[in-house]
């Protein structure tokens, strides 16, 4: 290929990653089999990975690439842009749709038996196309247009399972993330009164002017709340912990990979490309460095006394986003790096650790730390996996957690901010406490065999917190091509283990060889700071 063709392919990117997942999305439901939308689903996956690879390494050097929609140039027209901070989200998302999918073929087949699947996929992929859709566009209302798509998708796919605590947390979620957007096409209203433009790069030299002003104060209070909202960032994470712990377990994993960091990179953007975050905004940084410390304190409380380990998962999560927040709030280069290194580990690890436990759930029927019992001796590669996400959770050495809290933790120190780095650390230790209960139940307890977990689990129906099996009551079901019951190795299919493992293995590159990431993010940092 020439450089002039080379070239004129990369200027269509930015778009070819919004339109290929929603036409995607439109065969997958012509398509008759199943499999064959699975298998279209992952083409899509894959190519929308490599266009945001590509402009991922392209825009590593400061390159801006821009596309105007139908032609028409800013700000009459809607035009996307993309700078490293866009290609870093980027790729975040291609990794975790192209896993996600991927893993989901056979995890659907077992967690949506009987259910006719096409719709499903074609849901990922269109929550793939509107999460895309945010990370590429450089207009405001388009941002919040993408994102409801996105949204509406994701409840769909959180109600997918059909179990009732699985329609509840969709509901919760529905109204939650409905009250959040509403909250930010209000504050988005206040802008456009203000400055006349929806078009980010227009919007931030005409809004210096009228910086104090009601109207620009008000604006920020509403997208504030309501992408801390939809970002789940204690205490408005009350949608979230069912929503992880009750949905299916590719679309947990897939959801806790993008959605709050989707929300969290929208908040990043308008903080330091829009609004004045260093002297203005400052109003909001300062509530985000009260409730990040918060958030990470009772996510991870919260998280030790669960039972049903999706559910766990979940409150960790809250936790976690409380890490990205706090890198954010400190407003500093040394801050925003640590912030957005996290945003990518985090996004790593936690996938991984939803997709162990999905290997779990294909096996036994649930996800309870009694379905873990013995997990050692009948899965030991799930077990594994499961050890290695927890690990870094916690932040140990060689993990893409220690890289992450290790730049946290300097930063907040080189601010001269004790308090935080006392919280940072005792939310280590609380990880520990939490991922040392998967431990203890994987390699310290016998359990019965792979068989009979399953019958037992899909019949009763669960009992206890979380106990409703998210396979659907299916009794013996759970015990169909697992190696028999009778307490032999029974991994779950290739596809899911090594699926989770790829992701474990990117979790250990970024541990042992973080310079690539943490150069990026220190560079976004200080473009997004000058």
């Amino acid at each position: 290929m020439s450089a002039t063709a080379a070239d004129a392919l990369l200027a269509q990117l930015p778009i070819l990653l919004v339109v290929a997942p929603l036409l995607g999305a439109a065969l997958c439901l012509l398509v008759r089999d199943a499999r064959l939308a699975w298998g279209l689903a992952v083409a899509v996956s894959a190519a929308a990975l490599v266009f945001s690879a590509t402009l991922f390494a392209r825009t590593g050097g400061g390159l801006v690439l821009e596309y105007a929609v139908g032609g028409w140039q800013p700000p009459w027209g809607i035009a996307y842009k993309v700078a490293p901070v866009n290609a870093l989200l980027a790729l975040v998302l291609g990794a975790v749709f192209l896993a996600g999918v991927v893993y989901a073929g056979r995890s659907f087949r077992r967690e949506l038996r009987g259910r006719r699947l096409q719709p499903v996929y074609s849901a990922l992929l269109i929550c793939q196309s509107g999460f895309f859709g945010v990370a590429m566009t450089d207009d405001l209302f388009n941002i919040f247009v993408f994102l409801e798509m996105a949204s509406i998708a994701g409840y769909a796919l959180v109600a997918s399972a059909r179990t009732p605590r699985a329609l509840t947390a969709a509901y919760r979620y529905l109204l939650m993330g409905s009250t959040g957007a509403a909250l930010f096409l209000l504050g988005i209203g206040y802008l456009y009164l203000v400055t006349g433009t929806l078009n980010l790069s227009d919007m931030a030299p005409r809004l210096q002017p009228a910086l104090g002003s009601p109207a620009v104060v008000a604006a920020l209070g509403f997208i504030g709340a309501g992408l801390l909202l939809k970002a789940a960032l204690f205490p408005l994470h009350l949608w979230l912990p069912n929503a992880y712990g009750y949905a299916p377990s590719a679309i947990a994993a897939v959801l806790a990979g993008t959605s709050t960091k989707v929300a969290l990179y929208i908040l990043i953007r308008l903080l330091f490309g829009v609004f004045d975050a260093a002297s203005f905004a400052a109003a909001l940084p300062d509530v985000m460095m009260v409730l990040a410390p918060a958030a990470i304190v009772a996510g991870s409380g919260l998280a030790i006394f669960q039972r049903q380990v999706k559910r766990m998962m979940a409150y960790s999560s809250v936790a976690q986003i409380g890490y990205i927040a706090l890198g954010v709030a400190l407003v500093t280069q040394a801050g925003l790096t640590a912030g957005l290194v996290h945003l990518f580990n985090h996004a790593i690890i936690k996938v991984s650790l939803f997709m162990a436990l999905g290997c779990v759930v294909y096996r036994a029927g649930d996800c309870r730390l009694s379905d873990l019992a013995g997990l050692s001796s009948r899965m030991p590669w799930t077990a594994a996996a499961i050890v290695a996400g927890a690990v870094s959770l916690v932040g140990l050495p060689l993990t893409s957690g220690f890289v992450s809290k290790w730049y946290l933790v300097s930063a907040v120190l080189e601010a001269n901010l004790w308090l935080p780095a006392f919280v940072i650390l005792a939310g280590s230790l609380m990880s520990a406490a939490y991922g040392w209960r998967l431990v203890e139940a994987a390699y310290f307890r016998g359990g019965e065999s792979a068989g009979g977990a399953g019958g037992v689990s899909g019949a009763g129906g669960g009992s206890g917190e979380g106990g409703q099996s998210p396979v659907g009551g299916e009794g013996g079901a759970a015990a169909e091509d697992n190696g028999g019951g009778n307490g032999k190795s029974a991994e779950a299919p290739p596809v899911m283990l090594l699926t989770t493992w790829a992701l474990i293995a990117l979790n250990f590159f970024v541990g042992v060889n973080p310079s690539w990431l943490t150069s990026a993010c220190r560079g976004i940092a200080a473009t997004l700071l000058g």
